[in-house]
């Protein structure tokens, strides 16, 4: 795993459009693989990417709500 593929809590959160505390819980539940480099929480974007896949098949971001469709449409 080279260190240019890593990512910290906050790049991943960004990356899926979700908080850092979603992250984190997913690393801390074991549903985000992680390693710990100075101390930080890295994150693989392998993995990251691997994580997207099963918890966002669709690609959409789980924060916030869906768009309202049009009435006209």
């Amino acid at each position: 795993m080279e260190t240019e593929t890593l990512l910290t809590v906050k790049e991943a959160a960004e990356h899926l459009g979700v908080s850092e505390s979603a992250v984190r819980n997913a690393t801390l539940e074991g549903r985000l693989p992680f390693v710990r480099l100075y101390g930080r929480k890295l994150i693989d974007r392998q993995e990251l990417e691997a994580y997207r896949e099963r918890t966002q098949p669709s690609g959409v971001p789980v924060r916030g709500r869906p768009p309202k469709e049009e009435a006209n449409a």
